[in-house]
């Protein structure tokens, strides 16, 4: 089973890349949180965490995935 490791930041909205580890303590990708519009980062400040998009990139910095959640009053899309 393989073992993988990242340190997330200290602020929660930051839009900044976040390495991801393997067992040899090499990157092996990264992840990245990110927002459609200021609107949705200001709503996502006032409702903690209403809109949850991530990026997800290799090792070499190549996209391979984008992940999104969104949270309404009533149900998690």
């Amino acid at each position: 089973m393989s073992t993988y490791r990242f340190t997330n930041t200290i602020l929660k909205k930051s839009r900044g890349k976040i390495n991801i580890y393997d067992s040899n303590e090499e990157v092996i990708g990264s992840t990245q949180r990110f927002f459609h519009n200021k609107l949705e980062y200001m709503v996502d400040n006032i409702f903690d965490e209403m809109f949850v998009h991530i990026k997800v990139f290799d090792h070499q910095g190549v996209l391979k995935a984008i992940a999104k959640e969104e949270n309404s009053f009533f149900r998690t899309k």
